[in-house]
């Protein structure tokens, strides 16, 4: 909650391609007697089938530059804003996903408020049939890794299956069953979930 209460003044800046997007922005502020600075910067390339945005956050708290962001070298990472590509039934996306939502696992996770990039990634996969998807967020120190698949059993019937995990802390696993009843200007969804969580060892 360090940054509750700040009030940001920032000038941004852009410049656009047909397919770059360069920006910049500056902000100051403060929170109490500590005073707040923010220099950032942003590239976004589009290209068929995929975007990639990348960009870099330097912060100085009471004018002393805050090493701890980039104090190792994976932080780099971090410079993965957002990715996104897909190819046929296949998608991909990088960057900053939160907050993910799995099944009834996750849903506005991590409501805590921090000016720290996290970078996660996620796949995802779709035909007629079925879908399913992974994640992980923030690769460098994970909140959430998950897993979710569903599968069309019938016109009426589906099924779907969800793992969600915060490492060290908590696992939960899904098993759910739906039914869909159509008719003219009327559709009934009903369905029914096992869900198990596991909590952290005493």
């Amino acid at each position: 909650m360090r940054l509750a209460g700040l009030l940001l003044l920032a000038l941004a800046g852009t410049a656009r391609a047909d397919d770059v997007v360069a920006s910049a922005a500056v902000g100051a502020g403060g929170q109490g007697s500590a005073t707040y600075g923010a220099l950032d910067l942003a590239l976004t390339a589009f290209v068929p089938h995929a975007r990639l945005g990348l960009g870099a956050r330097a912060v100085w708290d009471d004018a002393r530059f805050r090493r701890s962001d980039w104090s190792r070298a994976t932080d780099v990472v971090t410079v993965i804003r957002d990715v996104e590509a897909s190819y046929g039934p296949l998608a991909l996306a990088a960057g900053r996903l939160a907050p993910a939502h799995v099944a009834h696992l996750a849903d506005g996770y991590r409501a805590t408020l921090d000016d720290r990039w996290r970078t996660g990634a996620r796949v995802a996969l779709a035909t007629t049939d079925v879908t399913a998807g992974a994640e992980i967020d923030d690769v460098l120190d994970p909140a959430l890794i998950a897993a979710h698949a569903r599968w069309q059993l019938a016109d009426a019937w589906a099924g779907h299956v969800a793992f969600g995990a915060d490492p060290g802390h908590t696992k939960a696993g899904e098993l759910g069953l739906a039914h869909t009843t159509r008719a003219e200007h009327a559709q009934l969804d009903a369905g029914a979930a096992l869900t198990i969580d596991k909590g952290p060892a005493a």
